[in-house]
């Protein structure tokens, strides 16, 4: 075995064995050697960068990739967490469309990465930001559940929230009624109130 390098073109190798007697074998093989390799390109496209996810709600991830010497679907796609490590690999189409979605990422801010590579190992990345976590929670204090109030009488409305990424005062509360829509917005007290 030896190697060498050759220019790009068509080449037709010839291989010559000979013996101590002077008898020579012989075999050819033709080959193409391309131009130099050029890497993949990639790119996420959705979700957005800085997109917000529940914990066990799956997310999907789309993104395009190409390669100007092999097929898309020759590729090997990886996606990866800053928090959690691999969370899994994807087939491109012939197209270069891949679609990717996962329920297990953990609660926390990931950056997410698609890593693509080709057959000679040239690579190329992409990454997005998104956090992962719950709900925010709400409970009611004021008015009590089916009870009865006399029309043209304010309505004291209450409610208790939290949220366990944000701080009370950073929430958004929205009062909405079936009857009448949108009520106001309002900012929550530190204690949540």
């Amino acid at each position: 075995s030896g190697g060498t390098f050759l220019s790009q073109g068509q080449h037709v190798l010839t291989l010559n064995v000979e013996d101590t007697m002077g008898k020579v074998g012989s075999d050819v093989v033709t080959i193409s050697v391309g131009p130099p390799n050029r890497a993949p390109s990639c790119e996420i496209l959705s979700p957005a960068d800085n997109a917000s996810f529940v914990v066990g709600d799956p997310i999907s991830f789309a993104a395009l990739v190409n390669d100007f010497d092999i097929s898309a679907d020759l590729l090997e796609v990886e996606w990866f967490s800053d928090k959690d490590g691999v969370i899994g690999s994807s087939t491109p189409t012939t197209e270069g469309e891949v679609l990717f979605s996962t329920s297990a990422l953990s609660r926390d801010v990931h950056t997410v990465t698609l890593s693509v590579s080709d057959e000679l190992g040239s690579t190329c990345s992409d990454l997005v930001q998104i956090s992962v976590g719950d709900y925010p929670s709400i409970s009611w204090m004021d008015p009590a559940q089916q009870s009865t109030h006399l029309e043209a009488v304010p309505v004291s409305l209450s409610v208790l929230t939290s949220d366990s990424e944000d701080r009370a005062e950073d929430l958004v509360v929205r009062w909405e009624s079936s009857l009448d829509g949108v009520l106001g917005e309002l900012t929550p007290e530190s204690t949540g109130e």
